[in-house]
């Protein structure tokens, strides 16, 4: 999420996106997501549904839809709206049918293996500081949820998406949430400083993470940015 923070340990095989949450976890208000979500972008994306509903799907497909559905079912469960009404996915799990077998593995191999690096709460601050940046409708709406049940509140997750780290969040938080700022505006290597301090609190592991965390998640966002897609209409 786009897409999705890891809370425990899990085979890269079963699954999915950086934030991976529970299907027994207690879910979020929406209403709290939809309220910093912008409204002006449905989830209608510019590559057509695809789905058994829909009956559209090539073999291939068919076998990438069940991978996707498997792992959004056990990881995501109802915190958040990965499923439009007629069985296509929203996010940009609907947009990766459109590649090979190879490349859905290796998406959510990447993603659930960055996720391992660091605490739900910092991957989380990264993924929140990226969106201060680079503005994404459905990952708006997902990670105010996911932000939220990794310990953030929502006058919090609020600040972060406006592009203020908060005073109340710990001094890890913080790093991760301006690390991933400065990476994310990147035009050119990151300056010294900023290594040096980042590494001062995160240490060398913990700004590899931030650094592969943001990497995962621009692809995510970029994604949904090129499909133009927004926040579900079931959400």
């Amino acid at each position: 999420m786009f897409f999705p923070l890891k809370f425990w340990s899990v085979p890269l095989t079963v699954a999915i996106f950086a934030n991976s949450v529970n299907s027994l976890a207690m879910e979020l208000p929406r209403e709290a997501a939809n309220a910093v979500a912008p409204k002006d972008c449905e989830s209608v994306s510019r590559f057509p549904p695809l789905s058994p509903t829909i009956g559209n799907m090539s073999a291939s497909q068919a076998e990438q839809y069940t991978v996707i559905d498997n792992a959004l079912t056990r990881f995501y469960g109802n915190t958040i709206v990965t499923k439009n009404p007629d069985g296509s996915f929203t996010g940009p799990f609907g947009q990766l049918m459109y590649t090979t077998p190879t490349v859905v593995q290796n998406f959510i191999n990447l993603n659930v293996g960055v996720a391992q690096n660091l605490p739900a709460s910092e991957n989380e601050a990264c993924v929140l500081a990226i969106l201060s940046v680079i503005k994404a409708p459905f990952a708006i709406y997902a990670h105010t949820i996911l932000g939220q049940k990794a310990g953030f509140t929502l006058k919090q997750v609020k600040s972060m998406l406006a592009g203020k780290c908060p005073n109340d969040v710990t001094p890890r938080q913080a790093a991760a949430y301006k690390l991933a700022v400065k990476i994310t505006n990147l035009r050119g290597p990151l300056d010294s400083a900023s290594f040096d301090e980042a590494v001062s609190v995160l240490g060398l592991v913990g700004v590899e993470g931030i650094t592969q965390q943001t990497a995962a998640s621009l692809l995510a966002i970029i994604m949904l940015n090129v499909g133009d897609i927004g926040v579900p209409v079931n959400a």
